[in-house]
């Protein structure tokens, strides 16, 4: 199946004109553009247009989130013991002693 055509305002079928520029300008254009993690010419497109242009957000560790799903898991499972009246079930300090220990392993640039 094709993909539905865009309707003509929002078609970008118009160029601009061909720019030149020094290859330290080309590799800093390119650096940013990488650090956005978007091609050069979306890049230099956002820039020109003034459209904000944020750099990439970082991938965190598939293995820390397993983690930290595992102790949301563990936290669900001791607010639904609270609210059921059985507190036998409750390991809330192991719990958080464990959360703290994950998200110290994290940066904090990483969320």
């Amino acid at each position: 199946m094709a993909r539905p055509l865009k309707a003509p305002d929002e078609r970008r079928d118009e160029r601009l004109p061909t720019s030149r520029v020094t290859a330290a300008e080309l590799g800093h254009v390119e650096a940013q553009a990488a650090a956005a993690g978007l091609a050069s010419a979306e890049y230099v497109r956002r820039s020109v247009l003034g459209q904000r242009v944020a750099p990439a957000r970082p991938v965190a560790d598939d293995h820390l989130l397993l983690e930290l799903n595992r102790i949301g898991v563990n936290l669900n499972q001791i607010a639904r013991a609270l609210n059921s009246d059985r507190p036998e079930l409750i390991d809330l300090a192991a719990t958080l002693a464990e959360l703290r220990a994950v998200l110290a392993r994290v940066p904090a640039d990483e969320f």
